[in-house]
């Protein structure tokens, strides 16, 4: 019988980058009697996301079969990454378990600091044309801190030790990795997968991030398009970023610099500080190395910047902003015109 390692994130906790890396090495992984199953892709991305939508929706005779068809390869161990799977319910985790079975099973989660967690997220959803203002989305995350997922890990790991048990779980601390200059790849294969040699592979990290004056400006884009052309597509950072030198966003950009301010972050705070040591009792004993014990990750104050929405009233700020998105739109109409005449 095979084991399973199930990686289920959460998000940004280089899931991409280790996803990335498990797919361009699935012919190298499966010399080693490891199985990454292409099956279970999403449609974007290299991860897992499809088979976290099939557990989502209960499943279906075909995934049962799909199992099955692993149980009895070759393969010694069956890795799953995504996630997604950190969002599933307790219904869709049981199902998990139960297409599983008595397999031997070690559920591989990464904890990082919520502070850069929420900073990140809030950048990527703006790189997908979300338009929430960053202070909104803190006021949701932080009305009812224990209740976030992203600042109480706990929420997601007690819905797999129920199903599982919690001695199946591993912790990383990925500030730790980060800290000790630990390579995130070399880790998880020497850790999880027993793998020590050196991975031939691309170690470069393409989710880079947009900057808060960008992010702002790819917002402010975005929230133009759903006044004036609501049914059309969110434009998406790669647009941007291919057409940035050629926006005339001067003014623009020169009034974000000036309300540029920092949002405060007080990790330290007892709100916080119970969760962490709520955690800590509960898991404590599943984080494998590199950590530093007795701490979920080393607490500080962060101090983010953020472009405060007034910058809008300056002079010239919101023709430019039109102007910039008016060329985009037209570049968007001809590229669809393109791809019509050739279809």
């Amino acid at each position: 019988m095979p084991r399973y390692v199930i990686h289920i994130g959460p998000h940004k906790t280089g899931t991409t980058f280790l996803q990335g890396a498990f797919l361009q090495l699935h012919d190298t992984l499966l010399t080693h009697g490891i199985a990454y199953p292409k099956q279970w892709l999403g449609t974007r991305g290299p991860g897992h996301a499809g088979l976290a939508q099939r557990l989502l929706a209960g499943g279906d005779d075909q995934l049962k079969e799909e199992f099955a068809s692993l149980v009895a390869g070759p393969s010694e161990t069956i890795l799953i990454s995504s996630e997604a799977l950190a969002l599933l319910s307790d219904d869709a985790v049981a199902l998990l378990k139960q297409l599983v079975g008595n397999a031997p099973v070690t559920i591989v989660f990464y904890v990082r600091r919520w502070t850069e967690v929420t900073i990140s997220a809030w950048q990527g959803a703006m790189r997908r044309g979300d338009t929430i203002p960053l202070l909104e989305r803190l006021h949701r995350q932080q009305s009812a801190p224990a209740g976030s997922e992203v600042i109480n890990p706990a929420l997601v790991l007690d819905r797999y030790a129920s199903a599982f048990g919690a001695h199946t779980i591993r912790l990383v601390s990925y500030n730790s990795l980060i800290d000790t200059k630990t390579e995130l790849l070399d880790h998880f294969a020497a850790m999880f997968l027993g793998i020590t040699e050196t991975l031939d592979v691309d170690r470069s990290r393409r989710n880079t991030s947009l900057g808060p004056v960008d992010s702002e400006v790819l917002r402010a884009l975005n929230l133009i398009r759903m006044t004036r052309d609501p049914a059309q597509p969110p434009i998406r950072a790669g647009e941007y970023a291919k057409r940035r030198d050629t926006l005339d966003l001067t003014v623009v950009k020169a009034a974000m610099g000036r309300t540029l301010v920092p949002v405060r972050f007080n990790e330290t705070a007892p709100i916080y500080a119970e969760i962490a040591s709520n955690v800590l009792r509960t898991y404590g004993e599943a984080f494998v190395e590199p950590y530093k014990h007795g701490e979920l990750y080393p607490p500080h104050v962060a101090k983010p910047q953020y472009v405060r929405e007034g910058y809008i009233y300056e002079p010239g700020v919101l023709e430019a902003l039109l102007a910039a998105y008016m060329l985009i739109a037209k570049s968007k109409r001809r590229q669809k015109t393109a791809a019509d005449e050739d279809a």
